[in-house]
């Protein structure tokens, strides 16, 4: 008895290690040997992934990528890499002479050189050869490289003058290579300038920016070129050079920029906020600056969206500043101006002329589903522009304008006109991209003028009823859904 009893136990113990193991399912590792076909050798890697892509050398060429054939049919591998199996690969490579196979070429008659218009292939490198067809390669076109692009490196041959192409949009890419000395470009750590370093032309956007997020130009650098350093997301903070005299950038686009800080001559920074040398003009705001910033007690203009996509959300002007240009995309929930300024007012937080006839900027991140306009005769350039919160408006009947872009991308969903309207005209681009827009009530008498011919509107433009046949007749033309009301 006593043995059949110990005879059980085991059993059970047996049967529950077994649906133990059962239950785990074993990692599996496999050997990827690689075929350099003629590189420098890359060791066999054991393991259940490749981390990084190894990359061979071979003289004149340039490495292309490994692909799973040695006829290289199918697609190109990519990293980390797991294999299902015992694998080898194979590495393929671009001769520099001649450039990758799938780059497409215009050739431009009167200079007598090639452009390299697209590149449509799949490797992480590109190689753009110094001729083509016995020609010099000159340009390459702002169309070469597609948003969707996985290149990561571009080689330039040493005829290259000019590119055009729009970097920011690949978002993997990292470097530029010269293959020899050339007479109109220089590389430094993978930037791309011109020959004498004087113009930066690109920051690739995927580059690791070393010292923690902090870079500062050469001191031969005078022009930033536009784009320089559009999406590059390691960019905290920007040093400009002694020499620095001209930034055509924004950084609106450099999501986690803190300072730009200027010493030379020809810029001043508050505190990583860029102005002019004469502390006149703000050009850029960084984006992740101070929530909450005054200007300058010099300042008297902001430029054009200096604060797009800027964290701060308090905003107070000086007694100088006169010229306040069109912001898009703020986070603004407030604009605050001094009763000693002759320029502007401001009333709960929303911006107005000085002599509250046109409405400026409602902030658009002023919290609030409803608010009603009072006082005014105009509505401003980009007023109501990309608002988040506000849903329903209603507008005094004195306003006789709508200007350009009014509500261009706001999440309003209905406007509406206080009775007897004196509404004149409504530019073509007011409601552009204004999706979240159902219902529009006008209430003038006589329809406003509206070139609107091409536009998608697809709200409801409610009119009045004893003027919905004029409303009819005069917009004709206009795919419009124009709906009588009262």
């Amino acid at each position: 008895m006593k043995k059949t009893f110990v005879c059980v136990i085991i059993l059970l113990i047996s049967l529950f290690l077994i649906a133990g193991c059962s239950e785990r399912t074993p990692v599996t590792e496999y050997s990827v040997k690689f075929v350099t076909n003629g590189g420098t050798k890359i060791a066999e890697i054991f393991g259940t992934v490749v981390t990084d892509c190894p990359v061979p050398e071979l003289d004149g060429y340039v490495f292309e990528g490994w692909y799973e054939d040695s006829d290289f049919k199918t697609g190109q591998v990519t990293f980390p890499y797991t294999p299902q199996g015992q694998t080898t690969l194979y590495a393929k490579y671009i001769n520099v002479a001649v450039g990758n196979e799938e780059i497409r070429y215009y050739y431009d008659a009167e200079g007598e050189f090639y452009i390299a218009k697209r590149y449509n292939g799949n490797s992480i490198n590109v190689v753009v050869p110094a001729t083509y067809a016995g020609k010099p390669v000159s340009k390459i076109a702002s169309s070469f490289l597609g948003v969707t692009s996985r290149v990561e490196r571009l080689y330039l041959g040493e005829n290259v003058e000019k590119i055009e192409t729009l970097f920011y949009l690949c978002p993997k890419f990292n470097e530029f290579i010269l293959l020899k000395n050339s007479d109109f470009l220089s590389v430094e750590d993978g930037v791309l300038y011109d020959k004498n370093k004087t113009v930066l032309y690109c920051f690739p956007r995927n580059k690791t920016v070393s010292n923690d997020g902090v870079f500062t130009l050469p001191d031969t650098v005078k022009i930033v070129a536009e784009n320089a350093f559009r999406s590059v997301d390691g960019l905290k903070i920007l040093n400009l050079g002694e020499n620095t005299e001209s930034v055509d950038e924004d950084f609106s686009e450099n999501k986690n920029l803190e300072k730009i800080n200027a010493s030379g001559r020809f810029y001043y920074s508050d505190n990583g906020v860029l102005y002019n040398a004469e502390k006149t003009v703000l050009l850029s705001f960084p984006v992740k600056n101070s929530l909450n910033y005054t200007l300058l007690s010099t300042t008297e203009e902001v430029r054009e969206n200096a604060f797009r996509n800027a964290k701060a959300v308090t905003l107070a002007f000086n007694s100088s500043l006169r010229v306040f240009n069109p912001q898009d995309n703020t986070n603004l929930t407030e604009i605050v101006v001094p009763s000693s300024n002759d320029y502007y007012a401001s009333v709960d937080g929303v911006l107005y002329d000085k002599g509250m006839t046109e409405i400026i900027k409602y902030p658009e991140n002023k919290q609030g589903e409803k608010f009603t306009l009072s006082g005014v005769k105009s509505i401003g350039k980009n007023a109501f522009a990309f608002c988040k919160n506000l849903k329903i408006l209603t507008i005094n009947k004195e306003v006789e304008n709508i200007k350009q872009f009014a509500f261009f991308n706001a999440k309003t969903n209905e406007i509406v006109f206080e009775k007897d309207s004196e509404l004149k005209v409504i530019d073509n681009t007011a409601f552009i991209m204004a999706d979240d827009m159902q219902n529009l009530v006008l209430t003038a008498t006589v329809p406003p003028e509206f070139d609107g011919e091409g536009l998608e509107i697809e709200f409801n433009i409610t009119v009045p009823a004893e003027s919905y046949s004029a409303y009819v007749d005069a917009w004709s033309y206009l795919y419009l859904r124009i709906v009588k009301g009262e």
